[in-house]
């Protein structure tokens, strides 16, 4: 969406986060980093490569 359709990045990352958190009712525990939920986070480099991924806490996957 960023590189392909021009989305500012802070609304491209609304779109794969809150937004469908929201849409499938499970916004209590997904979608935004704040106390009580789980923890999923993407971290990316300034071109949007996947360098880590870390679900509920827990490193998943390192570039």
């Amino acid at each position: 969406m960023v590189k392909s359709a021009g989305v500012p990045l802070v609304d491209a990352i609304r779109m794969i986060s809150s937004t469908p958190a929201g849409v499938m009712g499970i916004d209590g525990k997904k979608g935004s980093l704040v106390a009580g939920k789980d923890a999923d986070i993407v971290i990316f480099d300034q071109d949007i490569n996947i360098l880590t991924t870390i679900i509920k806490g827990k490193t998943v996957y390192n570039a």
